[in-house]
């Protein structure tokens, strides 16, 4: 398989994991989308369907990445409430 087949059969991984996740009313976001290829990818039997889904995984990595940096921004600056109220 070409590496132009393997990359458009990443997009269809891709897509079918989004709409999975729609159908089963989750939310798509970067963190779901890795559980439900990760769960698709111990599923498979298929060594270009594997390969795909490495790659889809491969994909969204930096952006878990990045929301996690954006988490621990929004997080370092949270007090929580009554934290450090004094009595």
């Amino acid at each position: 398989m070409s590496n132009y087949d393997i990359s458009k059969l990443k997009d269809i991984v891709l897509g079918e994991a989004s709409v999975q996740l729609l159908c089963a009313g989750g939310r798509i976001n970067a963190q779901s989308l890795r559980e439900h290829l990760e769960k698709m990818m111990a599923d498979e039997a298929v060594p270009e369907r594997t390969s795909a889904l490495k790659l889809a995984l491969e994909e969204i990595a930096p952006r878990l990445s990045q929301n996690e940096h954006a988490a621990d921004s929004l997080l370092a600056g949270f007090t929580p409430s009554g934290a450090g109220d004094k009595d």
